[in-house]
């Protein structure tokens, strides 16, 4: 919000709406706390880096290093300071989170607006897939899960986090192939959502249907390149395209099916009042859940342990619960679904 907050200042002025926007001080306050909590780690490090040679190579190795491991291992000599490494590891941390959480809350919102429609073909698949212990989930098992690739490929076909697509800086003249001049210094993107909404590309593409890519990958008859939830082609283009496709892609859908089992082998939801699923809210190119709505959501009979309610707060922590015993607000019987508030 800081920097969109910014760039809607004209350049002369950005320093003074700097000085007076509350974003930038919470962004040095979180930087600063985060430093504080990372540093003896990024010290180990830069010691292990700087006086054990052999066994920092060694361990590169093993499999097991840490985001902040490859921070430094890839920083110029100049920028081996903890501080530094630091304030990278916000940068990618925030990459990997905002962008998760924004989808998931999707996929939520999805099921809860057609539970029955959804949630049960998707109970049936996943517990065919793991068998007795669904605590044990492998990448295999996950391949396995064609319909809940296809539920959250068509979630982000209709609300990507950016309208745009596969922005790029022009750092030279190029010419097309039909004969226009891009100039260098030009910004260019595709306006991804309004593509993967043509009937070109997909069959009724205006309506919402969670399997349509399970069929399309059944189908003999059907070009299987970019019908799955990390890949690409001209009609789904939210992650990029090409060489430069979102790199963390692969751990952004890891992270979200698991979280989307979790849900939907532990909960029922709903839209409160038996709501249609709200629209999101646009902010220039940004698409954004509405954080004025509500979702109902209790535990599974087969899942649920007596005497306990919980509370589930989506928005940039998806994965928070909280109980509700001692709230007297949000007590409820056993059986009668809890509120659930998206808030940000």
């Amino acid at each position: 919000m800081a920097a969109i907050r910014l760039r809607l200042a004209p350049k002369v002025l950005r320093p003074v709406v700097a000085a007076v926007i509350p974003n930038l001080y919470r962004i040095r306050w979180y930087r600063y706390k985060i430093l504080q909590l990372i540093s003896p780690a990024i010290k180990q490090r830069l010691k292990w880096y700087r006086e054990q040679p052999e066994y920092w190579d060694a361990r590169l190795k093993t499999g097991d290093t840490l985001t902040v491991d490859w921070l430094v291992e890839v920083s110029e000599p100049c920028q081996l300071t903890p501080e530094m490494i630091a304030h990278r590891l916000t940068g990618v941390s925030f990459g990997a989170t905002h962008t998760t959480t924004n989808h998931v809350t999707n996929c939520i919102l999805e099921l809860a607006a057609g539970f029955d429609q959804w949630a049960i073909p998707l109970r049936e698949e996943i517990e065919s897939v793991l068998g007795p212990n669904p605590e044990a989930i492998t990448n295999a098992d996950l391949s396995k899960m064609w319909k809940l690739d296809s539920f959250m490929k068509e979630a982000q076909r209709f609300h990507p986090l950016t309208k745009l697509s596969v922005n790029r800086k022009v750092l030279k003249p190029f010419q097309l192939s039909t004969g226009e001049l891009i100039d260098k210094n030009t910004h260019i993107c595709f306006p991804g959502v309004p593509i993967s909404m043509d009937d070109q590309f997909f069959n009724d593409a205006k309506s919402f249907d969670g399997f349509r890519f399970e069929r399309l990958r059944q189908d003999p008859d059907t070009r299987h390149n970019g019908l799955q939830f990390t890949s690409s082609y001209a009609g789904t283009l939210h992650f990029g395209h090409g060489r430069y496709s979102c790199p963390g892609r692969f751990m952004g859908s890891l992270t979200s099916k698991l979280l989307i089992i979790k849900i939907l082998l532990s909960y029922d939801l709903k839209i409160k009042d038996n709501g249609k699923r709200p629209e999101n809210f646009t902010f220039m190119d940004l698409d954004m859940p509405d954080p004025k709505y509500e979702i109902l959501i209790r535990r599974r009979k087969s899942s649920r342990s007596s005497g306990r309610r919980r509370r589930y707060t989506p928005g940039s922590q998806i994965n928070t619960y909280k109980s509700l015993t001692g709230n007297p607000s949000l007590k409820c019987r056993s059986g009668v679904i809890a509120r659930l508030t998206i808030k940000y």
